[in-house]
């Protein structure tokens, strides 16, 4: 068994809505196993004004930037 899940997302020129949505499903399901997971990110401000903007900024706002 693996107590976390780290995820590290670096060099990110771009993303679109699949990628948003992996992450969520991703999210819900360890937490409703109730298994931590911690995401690491470099997403540049515009990147992370466009998640805040579509109502998803709680998806980051927890997690480390590593800009």
């Amino acid at each position: 068994k693996h107590p976390a899940l780290h995820i590290n997302l670096l060099h990110i020129d771009d993303i679109d809505l699949s990628f948003i949505q992996l992450i969520i499903a991703l999210t819900n399901q360890l937490k409703a196993q109730n298994k931590p997971i911690n995401i690491t990110h470099s997403l540049s401000q515009e990147h992370l004004n466009l998640i805040e903007n579509a109502g998803l900024g709680h998806i980051f706002s927890q997690q480390q930037n590593q800009n």
